[in-house]
């Protein structure tokens, strides 16, 4: 994996967490539990953490598609 590759997967992994905790850190549990769609904002961005962790883990070689 190129050098600018990995920056920018572990920047995206970064902003990724930096918004879950703007959408949480001013919020109760009970609050997080009885609101859709901050679970769903929140999830979306763990889903982000998720597959970009997978990509720096098993990243392809170059000569797949």
């Amino acid at each position: 994996m190129e050098h600018r590759n990995l920056k920018k997967l572990l920047f995206d992994v970064e902003k990724a967490c930096k918004r879950i905790e703007k959408f949480v850190s001013t919020r109760s549990l009970d609050d997080f539990l009885n609101n859709e769609m901050l679970q769903s904002a929140a999830l979306s961005r763990f889903a982000t953490v998720s597959s970009t962790g997978m990509r720096l883990c098993h990243p392809r070689s170059s000569g797949e598609s």
